[in-house]
């Protein structure tokens, strides 16, 4: 390969780039974001009691399995992933996050269509927690046990076009892509603890629930409205 070869190869990423195509990979996952109240809060470094708390939490997590149509029928999933816990009481909050492992148990499945399912399922997470209270970075341990259904179905390697809006509503790009795993939507109920720097908080949590298929493809903004039209 000659220097030119070289330098257009080399050039070719940044002149896509800026032509607004963006490539993307998203990995088998599963979201997940609840709210509920806790009546025994983390307390403050002084010992000062703290008024009950609303709490909000937000878990992402790697799926693998949901990537075989094979176990689309299995009673077990297995995903790893990152949680962020607040707990909330007027202009004061504490803030937990840090990784987690989760153990899903599906004991009834009722087929709906070939393809689509509603299955009710239990799941338990173990969690390790970083948070920073008075200044100090703490480590603690928590963990989440709750049930739930929610409905699924399997795409594979189904191709998809979305179209992308701007601010005034109209289009200005696409998403572009193919879509390969499992998805689903539910809603799920369960309890939480946590326990940070010697003090120990349970939770009562609400949520809904997701998961994402494996998806592959590129995002485009290049043809926006406010471009100049060609004249005809």
């Amino acid at each position: 390969m000659n220097y030119r070869s070289s330098h257009r190869l080399a050039l070719a990423p940044a002149v896509w780039l800026c032509a607004g195509c963006f490539p993307f990979v998203s990995p088998p996952a599963k979201l997940s974001f609840a709210g509920g109240a806790t009546p025994a809060p983390l307390t403050n470094p002084s010992g000062a009691e703290k008024k009950p708390r609303g709490v909000g939490e937000f878990r992402a997590a790697v799926q693998p399995l949901g990537l075989s149509e094979s176990l689309h029928d299995r009673r077990f999933d297995v995903g790893i992933g990152y949680v962020a816990h607040d707990a909330f009481t007027g202009d004061t909050s504490v803030f937990t996050q840090g990784p987690y492992l989760e153990l899903d148990y599906f004991p009834w499945q009722r087929r709906k269509q070939l393809e689509h399912r509603l299955r009710f399922g239990a799941h338990a997470s173990a969690d390790l927690l970083f948070a920073n209270i008075a200044g100090q970075s703490e480590l603690g341990f928590g963990g989440l046990v709750g049930f739930g259904f929610e409905y699924t179905g399997f795409a594979g390697a189904t191709p998809f076009v979305a179209p992308t809006q701007a601010n005034d509503g109209e289009q200005d790009g696409a998403i572009i892509g193919v879509a390969h795993g499992e998805w689903s939507i539910g809603l799920f109920a369960g309890v939480g603890v946590q326990s940070v720097a010697g003090q120990t908080a349970f939770a009562g949590l609400l949520g809904l629930e997701g998961r994402l298929p494996f998806s592959a493809g590129i995002f485009c903004c290049a043809w926006s409205n406010d471009a100049p039209q060609r004249p005809r």
